[in-house]
């Protein structure tokens, strides 16, 4: 798996936006556009950056010729697949994790109503035991 380099670019006004966006459908990364916040997300292979068809130095040029404000921030290179897949194994745990709890909640919860109906029939006896002793006592 090769290595990604990722740049977000946030535009500060939406002609930045719309004037980038529009200019950069074809500059050979792999483009996020995010219309709510005004953002792009160019993403390249490692072998790109820096040759001669770089496509962030194509989007660079693009922003510094036609004077766009963006603020630029260099995201950390990672390699997505492996996050997706550590991710995935992450929601898979933790799925495996509500179960658990859903069995103990249950379990819990019957030993509870249990103790409690084991109580109550204690409480019933000892107050069947009582009116024995009042009526033995009034007789």
């Amino acid at each position: 798996m090769e290595k990604k380099i990722s740049y977000r670019y946030e535009a500060i006004d939406q002609e930045s936006f719309i004037s980038l966006a529009s200019s950069i459908i074809e500059c050979g990364a792999v483009i996020t556009i995010n219309p709510n916040d005004k953002s792009i997300v160019a993403q390249i292979d490692e072998a790109q950056y820096g040759s001669d068809n770089d496509p962030i130095r194509a989007i660079g040029t693009i922003i510094d010729d036609n004077a766009l404000n963006f603020h630029i921030t260099h995201l950390e290179s990672v390699y997505f697949t492996e996050q997706v897949d550590t991710l995935t194994a992450d929601l898979e745990k933790a799925k495996k994790d509500c179960e658990q709890l859903k069995k103990d909640k249950e379990y819990y919860c019957d030993g509870y109503f249990k103790q409690i109906e084991r109580e109550t029939g204690i409480k019933k006896q000892i107050e069947s035991i009582g009116i024995l002793l009042d009526l033995i006592r009034q007789s």
